[in-house]
């Protein structure tokens, strides 16, 4: 039989555990992309559903390798905690005011109001959790003509997991 100072002494070390995972970097963190119609979510989540600290979120065209859209917290003091990101197919507003909110600032495109996502292509996201940078992979559908097929026929993909790269860029899988 287990006494209540046995319960106890294992509920405060499970409680220790959790929070000593929690604060040793980008453990357990998450980064998905997911799409409805044409809204673009990307969710930042760490045990499932924890947010956490972004400091920068990043756009690249997959064929061109071009960065569309990049916005950055550059105040390191900062922790604003971000779950999750909306964006549009098509136009979007170059620094959505929720963003600004929370002090980040646009550092692509330069200039400018708007960026804009095509339908059709393939665009990598980049976002840098505690000096990790997680990658998801975001392919936008072709609009889809009558039939409910897409242009190319190719099923609409809906949601991406993300892979986390260190530091150096070498790149660690899953970030679960």
């Amino acid at each position: 039989m287990v006494s209540d100072a046995q319960v106890g002494a294992r509920r405060g070390f499970v409680s220790v555990l959790a929070l000593l995972a929690m604060s040793c970097g980008p453990l357990f963190v998450t980064v998905d992309v997911a799409q409805e119609g044409p809204e673009i979510h990307i969710l930042t989540r760490r045990l499932g559903e924890y947010a956490v600290v972004v400091r920068r979120l990043r756009i690249i065209e997959e064929r061109t390798q071009r960065t569309i859209w990049e916005i950055v917290q550059p105040d390191p003091d900062r922790t604003t905690i971000v779950a999750d990101f909306h964006l549009r197919v098509g136009e979007n507003n170059r620094l959505p005011e929720r963003l600004r909110e929370f002090g980040f600032e646009v550092s692509v495109p330069s200039c400018g109001e708007s960026f804009r996502l095509e339908s059709g292509r393939s665009y990598v996201v980049e976002v840098l959790i505690r000096g990790t940078t997680f990658r998801c992979r975001l392919e936008v559908p072709h609009e889809r003509r009558k039939g409910g097929k897409t242009a190319d026929s190719r099923p609409a993909r809906g949601r991406h997991r993300s892979d986390s790269v260190n530091r150096r860029g070498f790149s660690g899988g899953s970030a679960r």
